[in-house]
């Protein structure tokens, strides 16, 4: 994961992962919620508790924002 200005965005998707296998995570992708709670403008610390207890629970459900790709060749 990577931590800008208190914004926590996925840096890597592991190949064969579990991110992976549900197709629907991608890098660069802003990670917004986590099991329900905001963690817009948290710290990269309580991002990776959240994702830690998750894990530990055996599910998570995310709720990203993934910016505009811009069309071919415009």
């Amino acid at each position: 994961m990577l931590c800008l200005t208190g914004q926590v965005s996925v840096g890597h998707v592991v190949p064969g992962g579990a991110a992976d296998n549900d197709g629907h995570l991608c890098p660069g992708d802003e990670i917004t919620y986590i099991n329900g709670l905001c963690v817009i403008g948290g710290s990269h610390r309580k991002v990776v508790q959240l994702m830690t207890e998750a894990a530990h629970a055996g599910h998570v459900t995310l709720r990203v924002r993934r910016r505009a790709q811009p069309l071919p060749g415009l």
